[in-house]
């Protein structure tokens, strides 16, 4: 392995190991938010349909319901370089791709890329996250599910979201 796919995993899963919990915490969230949303108007059997629907809202988050997640994950965290080691797990698969793509060619090359914000990275890592978990959705089940199920459900989660 080069040093180049050193860096790359290690930096990858350093930030994974860190966000990854805190994001799944955030779909969860929205599955309670469904829950009760259904308790209250007597649809108990509409849950997995409500947070379905509420995972298709997702791409439509404000900047505010935003920076409140970002704030809420960096808390979590306890990180307060995540922003900077986005930008290394950017800048880590970058220089890999280049390495690649221009390989033979020259020792320099020059690579337009706009960093993009917490808030964005996060937004997109949610959308994405909700296109599959969307698909997947029984797995936040927890009636009439065994504990041991259910721990294996949220390990599926992570997963997904991982990837």
């Amino acid at each position: 392995m080069s040093d180049t796919e050193f860096a790359k995993t290690h930096l990858r899963d350093h930030f994974a190991g860190l966000i990854i919990s805190p994001v799944s915490d955030g779909f969860w969230s929205i599955y309670d938010t469904a829950k009760e949303l259904c308790k209250r108007n007597e649809q108990i059997d509409q849950i997995i349909r409500t947070f379905q629907n509420m995972l298709t809202k997702i791409p439509e988050w404000s900047g505010s319901t935003l920076t409140t997640e970002v704030e809420r994950i960096v808390k979590t965290t306890k990180c307060t370089y995540l922003d900077d080691l986005v930008m290394g797990v950017f800048l880590a698969y970058m220089k890999s791709f280049a390495s690649l793509h221009y390989r033979g060619s020259s020792s320099h090359a020059d690579v337009e890329f706009e960093r993009p914000s917490m808030e964005k990275f996060i937004h997109e890592l949610y959308t994405q996250s909700a296109r599959k978990l969307w698909q997947v959705a029984y797995l936040f089940k927890t009636v009439g599910v065994s504990s041991e199920q259910q721990a294996r459900n949220r390990q599926d989660i992570e997963k997904i979201i991982n990837e």
